[in-house]
Parts: C-alpha cells; sequence; structure tokens
C-alpha cells in the first residue's frame, strides 16, 4: 500500500470511496474534501491503494501555522476515511501510519499532529487513541481536537 497522488485518470476512483452507512454523518465526502483542496492551497489529498485499486482517502496539512501561527511544529489531518468495503483489515491503521510518515518526511521539525472527531464518532476515537492520539480538551467547531506526540 502508498499513498497515491490524485490525477485526471485516477480522481473518480477516489470519490467512489465510500465509508460505512453508520458512518456517513461523521465526515465529509470525498467529493466535497477533493474539491476544498482546490481551494486550500496548503490542504494536501491523497489515496491509499496499490496496483488493486484505492481502499481510503486522507486529507492533511503538513504546516499548522499556515493555519494556525500558535502551533509552529504541527500538522493535521483534516480528513481520513477507508471504503466501507476494506475496513477492519488493518488498511486504517497503514494510512494514518503512511500520513504521518509523510507529514514528518515534508517537514522534519514536526512534533505534533492534530486532528479532530465528532465525538459520536466512538468507533473513530476509539481507533485514534489506540494509535497514540490523545484528546487535548479543545474544540474545532463541534469537533473534539486529538493530538499525536511524534
Amino acid at each position: 500500500m502508498q499513498l497515491i497522488e490524485l490525477t485526471l485518470d485516477n480522481w473518480g476512483d477516489a470519490i467512489a470511496l465510500e465509508v460505512a452507512d453508520n458512518q456517513e454523518d461523521y465526515i465529509a465526502s470525498n467529493v466535497k474534501t477533493i474539491a476544498q483542496s482546490k481551494f486550500m492551497p496548503y490542504l494536501e489529498v491523497r489515496a491509499m491503494g496499490n496496483e488493486e485499486g484505492m481502499v481510503g482517502l486522507v486529507a492533511y496539512v503538513v504546516r499548522v501555522s499556515e493555519l494556525d501561527d500558535k502551533k509552529p511544529d504541527s500538522g493535521y489531518i483534516m480528513r481520513f476515511m477507508v471504503d466501507a468495503n476494506h475496513q477492519g483489515k488493518g488498511y486504517g491503521r497503514t494510512l494514518l501510519d503512511l500520513t504521518v510518515e509523510t507529514i514528518k518526511r515534508e517537514e522534519p521539525s514536526t512534533r505534533y499532529i492534530y486532528l479532530s472527531v465528532v465525538p459520536e464518532n466512538t468507533g473513530a476515537t476509539g481507533f485514534y487513541r489506540k494509535m497514540g492520539f490523545e484528546p487535548t480538551g479543545e474544540k474545532a467547531g463541534s469537533e473534539d481536537v486529538y493530538r499525536l506526540t511524534l
């Protein structure tokens, strides 16, 4: 598995990825994520997959200082999803690991990676905690903010 840049040839595969029905209220569609990246030049969007196809999508910011100058040594994961047909197979862990590695490679001074989660999305909060993210007590709108210390 690897992170794949979206292109004219593969973006249709990325928008075909969907979360499970019980997760739809917790995450924006991949169409919205891709569209936002066209107006937010600091937002990187990548699919995860291999020669057999895509299994997930992530949107991240390498330098949070472009959004919040109080966090100069931080990255941010804005969207994170694994297609419903591929959940429970370890792809979420792989996608998160690849994303963290990419942020660290692109900005070696990164000490923290942030993300936010709808509090009712207990599957996601449990997953992120298991992966080392801790709640900060902060809010991003109605979502709880979590931080991974590198």
